[in-house]
């Protein structure tokens, strides 16, 4: 039966068991050729090893089984975009969602891609199409902060970053954006906490704590700098 291979597959991908999953995949496709699913799983598998060349393959091929089916089309757009393909993979996505008009993931990674591509009214339009489906998203309300402070709008980005902290309070993304934000609205109180709350989340990754140092360093002067600011104001009010 090739569904019980499949479900084999697709449970040794899960477990990172990737050449058991393949023959698992494999032995599917000896049962049916002309399986979406296995197709997919198999693009799957070469994803997870790194090999995007086949994974994209696979995912054509499982297109060309199933035009109706959105999941190649999903694939394909996400393979596009790790690539910095922007184009392409608005037009696979734009294909998916075509297909499957409800799925509020397919609204997210179109607002993400035009949102790199500077377009910020569609990504606006596609982040709130999401919302209306998975109105506790913590990842659209990060979304919708990183388009408002894009668009210089730093109140409305403070407001949807305190959303997505609500839901997701020690995401260190949105502690950035709430920083970079108060920054710009001119609360440095509340841009150096966010900052000190940021430094603190990256510290245990490898990659971002050289990062993290130097804003930590950044942040002492700032204090430092703002301290002899509110200081001298004071002088000058009480003087006046």
């Amino acid at each position: 039966n090739g569904g019980l291979y499949i479900s084999l597959g697709s449970g040794r991908l899960r477990q990172g068991k990737l050449v058991s999953a393949q023959e698992a995949f494999e032995s599917a496709r000896n049962l049916d050729p002309e399986s979406v699913a296995v197709e997919i799983g198999l693009g799957n598998v070469s994803l997870s090893r790194g090999d995007t060349t086949r994974a994209f393959e696979h995912y054509r091929e499982a297109k060309a089984l199933d035009s109706d089916d959105p999941v190649p089309y999903i694939n394909l757009g996400s393979l596009y975009t790790a690539g910095g393909h922007l184009e392409e993979a608005l037009g696979e996505l734009g294909e998916a969602l075509e297909r499957s008009p409800d799925d509020p993931g397919i609204y997210l990674n179109l607002s993400v891609i035009y949102y790199k591509s500077g377009q910020y009214d569609a990504a606006l339009f596609h982040c709130k199409e999401h919302l209306k489906r998975e109105p506790k998203s913590s990842k659209a309300h990060l979304l919708l902060g990183n388009i408002a402070q894009a668009r210089g709008e730093n109140e409305r980005a403070v407001e949807a970053y305190q959303q997505a902290l609500e839901r997701h309070g020690d995401n260190p993304e949105v502690h950035l954006g709430l920083a970079s934000s108060q920054e710009a609205l001119g609360n440095v109180e509340e841009a150096l906490r966010h900052w000190d709350r940021w430094t603190d989340l990256v510290q245990a990754d490898p990659a971002q704590v050289n990062e993290a140092d130097r804003v930590a360093m950044w942040l002492k002067v700032r204090m430092v700098v703002w301290r002899a600011t509110d200081w001298i104001n004071g002088l000058i009010g009480a003087r006046e």
